[in-house]
């Protein structure tokens, strides 16, 4: 748990993206440590794990944009390249005489209408879904933090840990 809240100073950073990914992974962990051990806790802890669930929905929404975004960012590159590639090819032939220049402006007015401008317009898409899930996971950091998730679900585990180990202690002075 400790480790998830470390990250409280890097959430609020702009282009934060390895930080809200080792973030994910942490909560991850966390959820994971906290649906094994839910029975053995009140049904208050069983609320804070939905908020941890929550938490690592955001997360998970955001990684997802970022490689989405990654994936369209190459392939506009690729795309680029390809096209920057074509448009030598077509001035050699122009040079050489074998092409009109008409054929020129119909070929990269296709090039550009076609394939470039939808992936731009799927990468601002993108961009822009990935900063509105940024904001909204930002709300909802701050709202779990005036809440006090991290001392509430440490100071149930931390009773839970006290009453265990007075059992323990109880235990033993009984059979010694």
């Amino acid at each position: 748990m400790d480790e998830v809240w470390s990250y409280n100073d890097r959430v609020f950073l702009p282009n934060n993206r390895d930080d809200l990914h080792r973030m994910r992974i942490a909560v991850k962990n966390l959820r994971y440590n906290m649906e094994l051990f839910s029975p053995l806790y009140p049904d208050t802890y069983r609320n804070y794990l939905k908020t941890i669930r929550k938490l690592q929905d955001y997360l998970g929404i955001i990684h997802d944009a970022d490689v989405q975004i990654d994936i369209l960012r190459k392939r506009i590159r690729a795309d680029i390249n390809w096209q920057h590639n074509q448009f030598k090819k077509i001035e050699k032939a122009i040079k050489k005489e074998e092409v009109k220049t008409e054929k020129v402006r119909n070929f990269h007015g296709m090039l550009v209408k076609n394939e470039y401008s939808g992936l731009v317009g799927l990468l601002e898409h993108q961009i822009d879904s990935r900063q509105n899930n940024d904001l909204l996971f930002i709300r909802y950091w701050k709202k779990i933090n005036k809440k006090k998730v991290y001392d509430s679900i440490l100071s149930i585990t931390s009773a839970k840990e006290k009453i265990k180990d007075k059992g323990h202690k109880g235990d033993e002075h009984e059979t010694g």
